[in-house]
C-alpha cells in the first residue's frame, strides 16, 4: 500500500510538472499573440494616417492643378485682349500711313 501510495504520489508530481510546463507555454503562446496584434493595431494606425495623409496631398494637388488651371485661363485671355488691342492699334496705324499718303 505504501509503494502504491508512493507511486501515485510521483504520478501526480508528474502530472502537476507537465500541467505547469503546459501553463508556462500556454502564457507564451499568449504574450505572443497579444504582441502580434499589438503589432498589427500600429500598422492598422499607421495605414490609416498614411491613407489620411494620401489623401489630404491628393487634395492639394487637385486645388493646386485648379488653380494654375485658372490662372493659365486669365493668361490666355489676358494675352488675347493684348493681341486685341494690338490689332486695333495696327488698323489705326494702318489707317492714318493710308492719311498721309
Amino acid at each position: 500500500l505504501e509503494r502504491r501510495g508512493q507511486e501515485r504520489d510521483r504520478e501526480l508530481i508528474k502530472v502537476v510538472q507537465d500541467g505547469d510546463q503546459l501553463m508556462q507555454a500556454s502564457g507564451a503562446l499568449v504574450s505572443d499573440l497579444c504582441a502580434r496584434l499589438a503589432e498589427q493595431r500600429d500598422l492598422a494606425a499607421a495605414g490609416g494616417e498614411t491613407r489620411e495623409v494620401l489623401a489630404e496631398l491628393a487634395d492639394r494637388l487637385d486645388r493646386r492643378s485648379d488653380e494654375r488651371d485658372q490662372e493659365l485661363i486669365r493668361v490666355v485671355q489676358d494675352g488675347d485682349k493684348m493681341m486685341q488691342a494690338s490689332g486695333a492699334l495696327l488698323s489705326d496705324l494702318g489707317a492714318r500711313l493710308a492719311e498721309q499718303r
